[in-house]
């Protein structure tokens, strides 16, 4: 039985690898953070940090390595969800492989996601996709609006990245 033995079989056995996520807006500093930490949050309360991974980036960040908004910070503190290790950083050709789900807040950042990475990757969907209840695709960017505009994008993004969970579990039957 030596002609038995694969290499790749005890890699993933021992060392499975992590369902990778990237949450994507403009300056990942309010959307792609918010959603980050939420759905962080979910899988942490689900006992699957250590099989789904979440990272954030942004279609045009000037500076990388900042702190998100502080009004996204306040709506997730409030909601005791943790928001350590939030940090800005542009959204790279490369991720396009290196992740199993991009997920996108509009439509406008699909458009320049996809001219960054690749028009034909099949990784790049809507965040609003795993969303039941909402009718658009667009998360609202809050950034230029009143502080109850943060609240309200936390209350379209939590019910989404529950639907991203969901979808992730049906999918992988490792995970569970």
């Amino acid at each position: 039985m030596a002609g038995c033995f694969n290499m790749q079989f005890i890699t993933d056995y021992f060392f499975p690898k992590k369902i990778k996520v990237l949450m994507v807006c403009m300056a990942n500093i309010c959307r792609s953070p918010m959603a980050h930490a939420i759905l962080r949050n979910l899988v942490k309360e689900q006992g699957l940090s250590d099989k789904i991974q979440i990272e954030s980036a942004g279609t045009h960040v000037p500076i990388r390595g900042l702190l998100p908004d502080k009004r996204t910070l306040n709506v997730l503190n409030r909601r005791g969800i943790n928001s350590k290790g939030l940090k800005t950083r542009q959204l790279k050709a490369v991720d396009g492989a290196k992740y199993n789900y991009i997920l996108v807040m509009d439509n406008s950042n699909m458009a320049i996601a996809l001219k960054i990475i690749d028009e034909g990757c099949q990784n790049i969907k809507y965040i609003l996709d795993y969303a039941t209840h909402i009718n658009t695709l667009d998360v609202p960017d809050p950034y230029y609006g009143h502080p109850d505009q943060f609240e309200e994008v936390y209350n379209i993004l939590e019910p989404a990245c529950r639907g991203v969970l969901k979808k992730i579990n049906q999918i992988d039957s490792n995970l569970g």
